[in-house]
């Protein structure tokens, strides 16, 4: 299954599409505050006797943007809302994401951002 249908299913749980947007998505004349994801596949999961995976294993990444330090923590805030979510992606459901890393929102080439980390499996 593509990277970008769970993109696609990350977008869709976090609501409001004027707000959170996939890389390389977002508008020329950006919004005073946003999120940015992306959805990888990822090494790992359990493997059958024939070394098929039984499972697909991904990442989302999310950074979260702001013009302020108080909305880039907010669109952060809401990022994390995700975890221990789960998404439905082409009528499938995966495991609830799990935290896996973040950075703190901070000064980022006159903004400020923050990014999360969260993995799942299908």
């Amino acid at each position: 299954m593509s990277e970008a249908l769970h993109t696609v299913a990350v977008l869709t749980a976090l609501g409001t599409p004027t707000r959170n947007f996939a890389i390389g998505k977002v508008p020329d004349a950006r919004p005073a505050y946003y999120n940015e994801v992306s959805v990888t596949r990822r090494y790992g999961g359990n493997r059958r006797g024939d070394a098929t995976p039984t499972t697909t294993l991904y990442r989302v990444f999310v950074r979260s943007v702001g013009q302020s330090v108080t909305n880039a923590m907010e669109m952060r805030r809401l990022a994390g809302l995700l975890e221990n979510a789960s998404l439905t992606v082409v009528g499938e459901v995966t495991t609830p994401l799990d935290f896996e890393t973040s950075e703190p929102v901070g000064l980022d080439d006159g903004w400020y951002s923050g990014t999360l980390q969260l993995t799942y499996a299908l």
